[in-house]
């Protein structure tokens, strides 16, 4: 019998996480540019889908001015919101 079932379930994760970090960790180390690429890659993919889901609004296609807008209150909102949780975290 192995004793309580979670304890060992935690041990076997806790030592899954220690081998696969230290692999993870040099994968990186020996790749940064792999890793930057698709980094970047994913990035830009993302902007671009955006891109082309707004294109297919006309009302938004029409005017740009109006999405500058829309981006620039969507981040103070979230700025806000994040301003407030930190303070709400730190308390």
């Amino acid at each position: 019998m192995i004793g309580d079932p979670i304890e060992h379930i935690e041990s076997l994760t806790k030592r899954t996480n220690d081998y696969m970090g230290t692999r993870v960790q040099s994968s990186l180390s020996r790749y940064p540019l792999t890793f930057s690429l698709l980094s970047v890659f994913g990035i830009v993919s993302i902007l671009h889908g955006f891109e082309s889901a707004i294109s297919y609004i006309p009302y938004l296609s029409e005017r740009p001015f109006l999405i500058f807008i829309l981006g620039l209150l969507i981040l103070i909102f979230t700025g806000t919101l994040y301003r407030g949780l930190e303070k709400k975290r730190l308390d």
